[in-house]
């Protein structure tokens, strides 16, 4: 039910200057939600090739969504990060 937030977390992201020289990959994971998450997520992804849309038939809860997305990201590092940034994403260079 994160859906207004989204956009906010992909261009907040994006436009990130300290993570510009870097490759990217957002895993964004609809946790069974029923509003326009999932449809939010894949237009997303259909603009940006590094975006991987993940959608689960139902709620399964913050750690089944957590080791889904290690299953699908394909980077060197993964920075797990709530869309709706209550961690500022600027500590990210500092892990």
């Amino acid at each position: 039910n994160e859906e207004a937030t989204i956009p906010i977390f992909y261009k907040t992201v994006r436009e990130f200057e300290e993570l510009k020289p870097y490759e990217v990959e957002i895993v964004f994971i609809n946790d069974g939600s029923k509003d326009a998450t999932e449809s939010i997520i894949n237009k997303i992804a259909a603009s940006d090739p590094l975006v991987i849309p993940l959608s689960f038939t139902r709620n399964f809860g913050k750690e089944p969504a957590l080791f889904a997305g290690l299953d699908h990201a394909t980077g060197d590092a993964v920075i797990p990060i709530d869309v709706d940034l209550q961690d500022p994403i600027e500590v990210i260079p500092h892990l």
